[in-house]
Order: structure tokens, then sequence, then C-alpha cells
């Protein structure tokens, strides 16, 4: 798995470096993420797309935690870590969300971009519907992003959040 976080990381970093304030992960902070994600997502619900070999896109569909831990008012002990546990391995949240995915530059402006997008996409909403998954966020997608709200659309999806940022300097 350290192999395909790896890759993941790679990916993620060479799709998105382009998107506006955008930093790269480093390997140490993609492997303490990878760390904890692995603790709670299935192994279905992480896909990585290959062309001729090489690894192009991936996708990561995580549970929503915070469904998880509604009535747990933040309190994981004494037992509340084992609630949170079962909900998470035993039986999944209804809702999810899709925080990671990339699609590697040099295919982004091709046929292949939106193709790897959509069976990504696909790909991961077919594991999540088979593990009884009923609702799913695809999210930080830039508004300027037309080709991949194109697909979420396609899909059925609808915006249902906006995030504006803003600056300010301090003086």
């Amino acid at each position: 798995m350290a192999a395909d976080l790896e890759v993941m990381r790679d990916i993620f970093n060479d799709a998105w470096q382009h998107n506006w304030n955008f930093v790269p992960f480093t390997g140490e902070e993609f492997r303490a993420v990878g760390k904890e994600m692995l603790t709670v997502v299935p192994d279905d619900f992480l896909h990585i797309a290959e062309i001729d070999g090489e690894p192009s896109a991936f996708i990561v569909l995580l549970p929503d935690i915070n469904e998880a831990i509604a009535d747990l008012n933040g309190r994981l002990l004494p037992f509340g870590w084992a609630k949170l546990l079962w909900r998470l391995k035993a039986r999944l949240p209804k809702s999810s969300r899709i925080p990671l995915m990339g699609v590697r530059e040099k295919y982004q402006n091709t046929i292949f971009g939106p193709t790897l997008a959509y069976t990504l996409i696909e790909t991961a909403m077919n594991a999540g519907l088979a593990k009884g998954l009923e609702r799913v966020e695809l999210s930080w997608i830039l508004q300027s992003n037309k080709a991949t709200r194109n697909i979420i659309e396609r899909f059925g999806g609808k915006v249902s959040k906006r995030y504006h940022m803003y600056e300010k300097q301090l003086t």
C-alpha cells in the first residue's frame, strides 16, 4: 500500500499543480493521510487507473465520518471509539465524499482525461452503492473546471455548496 500511496501522491501533485494556490503534498504528509485513511476506508473505495501500464489517475471515496460520530457528542471514551469503529467497519454511514481525485496533466485535455475521470467516479460510486451508500459529495471542484463539473452533472450531481476564499494582508 505504501507504493500505491506514493503513486496517488505523484498523480495528485501532477494533476493539481496548476490549480490556484496549490501546494504539493510531501511524501511524509501523504503517508500520514494515507495511514489514517486506510484504517477506515474499504479497499474497493481506492482506485488507480492505468494507461499502457502507467498509473494515470486515481480516486478516493471516504465514508462520511461526521454521520458516524454525530451522536457521540465528541466523546470517544469510554465506548465511543468502539461505536465509531463498528460504524466504519461493519455498517458504513449512508453518505460519503470524494475528497481526492486526479488525472495526470498530460491526459487532462485529451479524450483520456474525461474517460479516466468518468470511469473512476463510476467505479467508486458502484463500490459505495454495493456497501449501502446513498449519497456522495464530490468536493473541491474549481468553478472553472468545466470538464469535471460536466462529468458530475452527467451522474446527476448538483451544486450544493460554494466556498469562497478571501485574503487580507496582516501588518
